[in-house]
């Protein structure tokens, strides 16, 4: 394993390419070395009634090699420097097919002697796939061709004479050492492939266990950030508490001190007003006059100070309850009939409700004391989306 995480997948593809490079090279050499063997021995009629056809002259088999492998190594070369074809799935399987198609030809030329390069072609193009369905369409693709590549199917289909016919005519020792040769480069790229694969599996398998763990770690940061979130929320909510706490009591010493200090003041004018009231009416109605300033001015107070603070009848009931109180008191002491109607419930921040009431409240007053009305509706919907107040 230590090996092959020491071999990078890009070693092995360039290792694959020279040795297929040299492969087919080689085998070229050996067709010239081979029709050059038959001519100097006077063979070439016995050569040619074996093959049962006048093959292809060893030159035009290097040139059109030649020329197949510059375009192979070309178009090998523009993929992998192009990040605009990596990138575009379309020029991508483009390119694949014109290397496919090209080691075909290379196969069909050298005498099917050779089908390795496919393999080369398989390194070069399948670790530059992303998607499951392109892996698995080039892989069955590769697959086929290498199977069909093979020299008995060939055979059949195009007029191919074999490598053996030509190695027939050399020494005995020079095909031993051809064979072995031979065996052992094929066998060279087959193992080259199988580390490429391996290799490239286990960077895969690398890569997915890295992600994995990004993964999770941007899990856990999420659901650190929700928790943080939802304590923010607890903190403000506590903090809005604690912040109508410190209103309240300020409010409550203004109570104590503006209007206690008034109604005090009121409550000695009237025991004042009781002993004057049989004797010196003139000053008990000047007591009379400051008294009923000093009641004003205190309501004023009042009204002003207890307007930050949360209705006694919401501290008591709930907001259904203190509006329907409101409602059966105001129908009891006036000739006003006041009707409450209540459509769905939901939750309500206490900002919410004592918003509400207090608008409830005063048109409720101010519909008795200035409009006179003989009957007031009140009616209320809680839906989703928030709550519908009308009051006619």
């Amino acid at each position: 394993m230590l090996i092959l995480k020491a071999l990078n997948t890009r070693i092995v593809q360039r290792i694959m390419l020279v040795l297929n490079l040299s492969i087919i090279i080689g085998i070229c050499a050996l067709l010239v070395l081979c029709v050059k063997s038959i001519s100097q021995q006077g063979l070439a009629s016995d050569f040619l009634l074996r093959a049962n056809r006048v093959p292809q002259a060893p030159q035009d088999t290097i040139f059109i090699c030649f020329i197949l492998l510059l375009f192979y190594l070309l178009n090998l070369l523009i993929r992998e420097s192009s990040v605009k074809i990596q990138r575009n799935k379309v020029f991508f399987m483009l390119s694949c097919t014109v290397d496919l198609i090209l080691c075909v030809s290379i196969i069909i030329v050298t005498n099917v002697v050779y089908r390795g390069i496919l393999l080369l072609s398989g390194a070069c193009m399948l670790y530059r796939l992303d998607g499951k369905r392109q892996r698995f369409f080039v892989s069955a693709l590769l697959i086929i061709l290498y199977i069909v590549c093979e020299y008995q199917i060939l055979a059949q289909i195009f007029t191919i004479t074999p490598l053996e016919l030509y190695t027939s005519y050399l020494p005995a020792a020079a095909q031993t050492h051809f064979s072995i040769v031979q065996h052992i480069l094929f066998s060279c790229n087959d193992v080259l492939f199988v580390v490429f694969m391996i290799s490239w599996i286990q960077q895969q398998k690398e890569e997915t266990k890295i992600i994995n763990r990004l993964y999770n770690q941007q899990y856990h940061i999420n659901e650190e950030l929700k928790l943080a979130n939802i304590q923010l929320e607890h903190y403000a909510e506590k903090s809005e508490e604690n912040a109508l706490i410190r209103e309240r009591n300020r409010l409550a010493r203004e109570i104590h001190d503006t209007v206690g200090h008034s109604l005090t003041a009121i409550s000695a004018g009237i025991d004042a007003c009781q002993v004057l009231a049989g004797s010196e009416s003139q000053r008990l109605k000047g007591q009379l006059k400051t008294l009923s300033a000093l009641s004003r001015n205190a309501l004023v107070d009042i009204r002003r100070s207890v307007r930050e603070l949360r209705p006694d009848s919401l501290a008591r009931m709930t907001f259904t309850e203190a509006v329907c109180d409101i409602a059966s008191n105001i129908s009891d002491v006036t000739d006003t009939t006041v009707a409450v109607h209540l459509s769905g419930s939901r939750p309500m921040q206490e900002r919410l409700e004592d918003t509400l009431f207090r608008v409830i409240q005063e048109a409720i007053t101010n519909s008795v004391k200035h409009g006179q009305a003989m009957r007031v509706d009140v009616t209320l919907e809680f839906g989703e989306a928030g709550v519908n107040l009308l009051i006619s």
